[in-house]
């Protein structure tokens, strides 16, 4: 295992890692970046022909101011001292040349057409007037500079806007094309050189190939302002062959040659704004440093954006795509070599293959500050080659190349915050230290995160999978090797097997503060060199190679709090001393926990279990050899045979102080070499295996080393039962009930989940004797086993699924407001759903299925929108919506709102009936017996009042006598009021009265917002013996139904109108099933013939026991199909166009 030196390194070999030098001569941003660039010779060798100074015989010489409308068309125009061409009519010339000043100025268009030769070519040009320009030739050339203040547009065979001295001055939208040589060019040759563009929308289409086929280029700078648009396309779009290029208006480059670059500053600095380029070749290019302010997106077939010096600057958005070479790439050949992120989303896709296969990639350091996203793909996504990388914000690095890393500092040292990184070799690596500052995640071929020197500290999460190799290492090769664990979840998954399968692995030391959570997973699951291991959080490490360890200090001590080690081999293994401080739970094939030298000192419970060998082991092999167990519940299950077949051993003394030991060796329980075992607290212990023999359970040794052959206790099986206490529900506490021989305070549990009720598994660090469940584990199967440190064996409980809570979440009440004639929430919950009718309902007649309808708010900033129509009332009902872990909420809120036009409410009556077509009024009598149910409709007045919800009041009881009926009661002797309660509304609602009581005056307090206050009262006379008189004769009540169908609300004409329905019962005569009919307190007669077969079937109706008259009535029921037996035609006129045809529907 101590193979750490060797040539096995982060990947095999880290130092050669990085496919080549930035700085190796020859390989640059294009792998020749001095030669790569589209210009075979410099600017200054290009000459236009000299200026045309002869005259010929059609040729008409000028100078001074002239008007357009002098000359005749198509004229050739020869210049003979500075000119000022006013543009009084539109004109068509032939051309204009001279060796003097032209001016076009004016309000009207000049159009330039020579086939033969140049359109313009003097001194100096300032174009003031609007100009077109078609040429065989080169469409405007001047000596000494060129002005453009309006619209210019031009087409040429050479070269479209050129000068060979001075300044090309741009202030007004050009459109130039050329199939050859520049669009716009400025030679420069003995002075000036540069192009300014102060305005407009700039369309410059150079020639594809050749040595001048640029879209704009300078012998000095090329500068542009914010507001500006440029559109340059050509071999190279555009090019600065001395000077900077600053851009600050938005651009376009498209090159389209084979070796052209979209923007290119042979010996000069870039800066940009917004900018998009297109690229045969290279993207955007710099021989001195390059800015990118705005946002910047690069295809290209090479490097997408490079410098050759100076530093790369990025303050915006940037998405580069290149076909090969790098993405964004700062070779620092001479000077400087950063890559400085400022701001933006950066998005960089490299070549996956190749010497300069990057994604980000610089000579010196690579910054990026905090809220910057970046996005790196290539051979190796991100790479310094001799300065550190610092990344503040978010990072997603994807290495694609056979020996390419994620992030790469090959002579530096690296600091990450939110990183991914997917790798077909190394995840992270760094030459002089690493820090971890956030979430990471790491998925790799090779090592997942590794340093060769320094320190690698970790302060959040991480998660690493790698096939093979370590997930993370410190090589410490020449200085450092320590790992630091200050927070964080870290979950570290190495190779199987291999000289690197590490989950952790340092030369130096491995340390982890309180808090932290670590599982490792490898060959060996932690491992340190030449330091300590000293884990202070919680721990998982599972070894699997054959001679792998669970933890594994090779010259210094361990010391651990809680882990669980699953172990191919050995559990735990220090050189020079271990302590265990927390709950402890190892399961080896080889020794479970043991020494070489020092002292073993175990302070919490410790679980071990090995097939063979010792399962607590302290060898004393050069120094120290004791065993001290201060407190804890200690389960040592060793091998049954062979020569370490031990429970606890020990070379030097054991010493039992406190808590309850159970040890179990096939050669013995409890052994000691040279020393004493010393025991004061309760000690289970069984050697040999087979023939035990047992007393209490307890057992004292003082000074006595052959206690393996004198002390045999057998460990009693645990009996009884436990029991959940309640159905799982997520986020609710589940404890347990526990009855046997053991005792509560004394068991560990370990909660199992299962997907369906048959295979478990335990859920990771649930052993407390309360469960709180997951909303992920909604569905599942839950149970708890549980075990005692004094009895052997398991109980299970019995299983119960998890299912959703009951929502006791009160939604807030929907605030509506009308926009634009629609309903809007102003309030509106992301967590709550809602649901809009289009007329007055009740709370009380919602229906699951109405809920189906039901929307959800994406936002809760701003209005919502509801379904609705006009002149309707609407009415909105909410409730706390269903989640995962949550069914949906009992409580349902509301709130209504009228959209239209408005009639208002000026009064509500009241309307109260005992039977159909039956009303008193208000201050009249009306007569009922004792139990009869009242009803009282209110309505608007006038009755066509809009914006109306009924009356305001309670279920008309009265104080506190409500006993939960669906109407109110009234009582004997009380004066009643009806109080107001304003979040209910009623148009109709019912009473009962309860007692004989004459002259009962019944007053009802009514409000609505829109008039106020209003009290009405009525007088009931209410008695025992039928005060109103019985029925003598019903009407109306015979009806024919179809089997399987209902039939409510139907109405019944009764003699006298006074008397009531309700309560009035049938018999029934027929052969089959009768449908059922009733009467209810509404006055209503209902029929269901849900069950009934077809027949015709008499009801005899029944009061107070007796038939009333002579009242029968049938009921017929059909088997639901009805013949047509006639057909009606209305005789019509009908008129038809010719060829068209009517359709007659019956």
């Amino acid at each position: 295992m101590s193979n750490f030196r060797g040539d096995a390194n982060l990947s095999n070999d880290t130092t050669h890692i990085a496919p080549i030098s930035l700085s190796e001569g020859g390989e640059t941003i294009s792998n020749d970046y001095e030669n790569a660039q589209p210009p075979k010779e410099s600017l200054s060798n290009f000459t236009f022909p000299d200026i045309q100074t002869r005259s010929t015989t059609s040729a008409i010489e000028v100078s001074g101011l002239i008007d357009a409308s002098t000359l005749p068309n198509n004229a050739e125009i020869v210049l003979v001292g500075n000119t000022n061409l006013f543009m009084d009519v539109n004109k068509t010339l032939k051309c204009i040349r001279g060796d003097y000043a032209l001016t076009i100025s004016g309000g009207n268009i000049l159009t330039l057409n020579n086939p033969e030769d140049y359109a313009i070519d003097v001194f100096s040009v300032t174009v003031s007037a609007p100009l077109n320009v078609i040429s065989s030739n080169v469409a405007i050339a001047a000596e000494n500079g060129i002005t453009i203040n309006n619209t210019v547009n031009a087409t040429s065979t050479n070269t479209c806007i050129g000068t060979v001295n001075g300044t090309i001055s741009i202030n007004a939208d050009v459109t130039v094309t050329t199939n050859s040589s520049a669009a716009i060019l400025n030679r420069g040759l003995d002075n000036g050189g540069d192009i300014i563009i102060n305005n407009g929308v700039i369309k410059a289409t150079g020639g594809n190939s050749g040595i001048w086929a640029y879209g704009i280029a300078a012998r000095g700078s090329i500068t542009s302002q914010a507001g500006t648009i440029i559109n340059a396309t050509g071999g190279t779009g555009i090019y600065a062959e001395e000077g900077n290029i600053h851009l600050a208006g938005d651009v376009v480059s498209i090159a389209k040659g084979e070796d052209g670059s979209g923007v290119y500053a042979q010996a000069g600095e870039v800066s940009l704004s917004t900018i998009s380029v297109s690229s045969s070749c290279v993207g955007i290019s710099a021989k001195n440093g390059l800015t990118l302010n705005g946002d910047v997106e690069i295809n290209s077939a090479n490097t997408g954006i490079g410098t050759v010096n100076g530093t790369l600057t990025i303050n915006g958005d940037v998405t580069v795509t290149t076909n090969s070479s790098a993405a964004i790439l700062n070779r620092g050949l001479d000077n400087g070599g950063d890559i400085i992120i400022n701001n933006g989303v950066i998005k960089a896709t490299g070549g996956n293959s190749g010497i300069w296969a990057y994604g980000i990639a610089a000579r010196g350091s690579i910054t990026s500050q905090a809220g910057t996203i970046i996005n790196a793909t290539g051979g190796t996504g991100i790479y310094a080659e001799e300065g550190n990388i610092h990344l503040a914000g978010d990072v997603v690095s994807i290495a694609k190349g056979e020996d390419g890393s994620g992030v790469y500092a090959q002579a530096g040292e690296v600091s990450l915050s939110t990183i991914s990184v997917s790798s077909s070799c190394v995840g992270i690596s760094a030459k002089n230290g690493l820090t971890l500052n956030g979430d990471v995640e790491i998925n790799s071929a090779n090592t997942g995160i590794g340093t060769v020197n320094g320190t690698l500290t970790i302060n959040g999460d991480v998660t690493v999978t790698t096939n093979s190799s370590a997930a993370i290492l410190n090589r410490g090769l020449d200085n450092g090797g320590d790992i630091i664990i200050n927070n964080g979840v870290i979950k570290a998954t190495g190779g199987n097997s291999g000289i690197w399968a590490y989950g952790i692995a340092a030369r130096g030391s491995i340390t982890s503060q309180a808090g932290t959570i670590i599982n490792a997973t490898g060959g060996t699951g932690i491992y340190a060199e030449e330091g300590n291991i000293h884990l202070a959080g919680d721990v998982v490490s599972i070894a699997k190679g054959d001679e792998g360890y669970g933890v594994y200090a090779e010259a210094g001590e361990v010391s651990l709090s809680t882990i669980s080690v699953p172990s191919s081999c050995v559990g735990i293994s220090a050189k020079n001393g271990l302590t265990l401080n927390g709950d402890v739970e190892i399961n080896s094939a080889d020794t479970g926990i043991g020494t070489v030298n020092g002292t073993l000192t175990i302070n919490g419970d410790v679980t071990v279990t090995t097939n063979s060998s010792a399962a607590i082991l302290n060898r004393g092999l050069d120094n120290g050899g004791d065993i001290i167990i201060n407190k804890g519940v200690i389960n040592a299950t060793g091998g049954n045979s062979g020569i370490w077949a031990y429970g606890i051993a020990a070379r030097g003394n054991l010493n039992v102080k406190s808590g309850k030991v159970t040890a179990k060796g096939g050669i013995a329980g409890l052994y000691t070499e040279d020393g004493t075992i010393t025991i004061t607290s309760p000690l289970i212990i069984a050697s040999p295996w087979e023939g035990q023999i047992s007393n209490d359970g307890h057992y004292i040794v003082d000074e006595n080393n052959e206690v393996q052959t004198r002390v045999i206790i057998m460990i009693p099986p645990m009996s009884g039962s436990v029991t959940l206490s309640s159905i799982p529900t997520p986020g609710v506490s589940l404890g347990l009930s526990l009855s046997g021989n053991a005792d509560l305070s004394e068991i560990s549990c370990r909660w199992q989940i299962s997907e369906n009720d048959v295979t478990w598994s335990d859920i990771e660090g649930a052993t407390d004797k309360v469960y709180v469940p997951k909303e992920s584990e909604v569905g599942k199967y839950i149970r708890v086993r549980v075990e005692s440190a004094i009895f052997s064996g398991y109980l299970y409980s019995p299983s119960r699924q998890v299912t959703k809570r009951l929502c006791t979440d009160v939604p807030v009440a929907p605030v509506l407001t009308n926009i634009n004639d629609k309903v809007y929430l102003s309030n509106a919950k992301t967590t709550q759903e809602y649901i809009i009718f289009n007329y007055s309902k009740e709370i009380s007649s919602l229906t699951e299925n109405d809920w189906n309808n039901a929307v959800t708010p994406d936002s809760e900033v701003g209005f919502f929108e509801l379904n609705s129509t006009t002149n309707a009332n609407h009415t909105v009902f909410t409730r706390v919506k269903e989640t995962a872990s949550a069914w949906a909420s009992e409580s349902v809120a509301e709130s209504r709102i009228y959209i239209g036009t408005s009639v208002y409410l000026q009064d509500i009556e009241l309307n109260i009936s005992k039977t159909l077509g039956f009303f008193q009024e208000f201050f009249n009598e009306l007569n009922c017996k004792v139990g009869d149910v009242i009803r009282c409709d209110a309505s608007p007045v006038p009755s066509d009042a809009t914006n109306w919800y009924g009356i305001s009041g309670s279920n008309w009881t009265v104080d506190n006598h409500n006993t939960g009926s669906p109407y109110g009661e009234f009582y004997e002797d009380e004066e009643c009021t009806i109080p107001i309660s304003p979040t209910t509304n009623y148009e109709t609602v019912f009473l009962k009265t309860l007692a004989e009581k004459n002259y009962l005056e019944v007053r009802i307090l009514l409000y609505n917002s829109a008039i106020g206050y209003k009290t009405r009262a009525m007088q009931f006379n209410v008695s025992y013996d039928g005060t109103f008189p019985p029925i003598d004769h019903l009407s109306g009540c015979s009806h024919t139904i179809a089997a399987g169908e209902k039939m409510t609300n139907l109405d019944v004409a009764r003699c006298p109108l006074s008397a009531s329905v309700y309560g009035v019962t049938t018999e029934v005569t027929g052969e089959g099933t009768a449908p059922i009919v009733r009467f209810d307190f509404y006055e209503k007669m209902n029929i269901d013939a849900t069950n009934a077969t077809p027949g015709v079937y008499t009801y005899t109706p029944i009061q107070n026991g007796n038939p009333i008259g002579t009242s029968a009535f049938t009921v017929t029921v059909t088997d639901g199909k009805y013949p047509v037996e006639d057909i009606d035609l209305v005789q019509t006129e009908l008129t038809a166009d010719p060829g068209e045809s009517l359709e007659l529907v019956t």
